[in-house]
């Protein structure tokens, strides 16, 4: 059982056994791998994107046009670029977000 001395601190136990297991769960989410890229970058995605998560990525709806889908991966594309300190991983996943999207239309 724990035992709280101060009942405004939490024991760090419980704050980083919750902060672990958040992270864990999100850990699988495509949003949280475009934020937080893996040290290593393998050069593919571990598995094919569904179109829901290529419209996630690109923050796009259902109906969107391929104009929209366009403009939103040049929008991403121009802040997350290895050639202005992006990530390679996060470019690739961006860029097959956007293959993914442009076939489906």
């Amino acid at each position: 059982m724990l035992r709280v001395l101060d009942k405004s601190r939490l024991p760090l136990s419980l704050v980083t056994g919750v902060a672990a297991g958040i992270y864990s769960y999100l850990r699988n989410d495509p949003a949280f791998i475009v934020a937080n890229p893996p040290r290593s970058w393998k050069g593919e995605l571990n598995s094919p994107l569904s179109s829901r998560e290529a419209r996630l990525i690109l923050n796009t709806s259902l109906f969107s046009t391929d104009a929209e889908v366009t403009r939103n991966h040049r929008s991403l594309l121009a802040r997350t670029h290895p050639d202005r300190g992006g990530s390679k991983y996060i470019a690739s996943i961006i860029g097959e977000a956007h293959a993914k999207l442009r076939n489906k239309h």
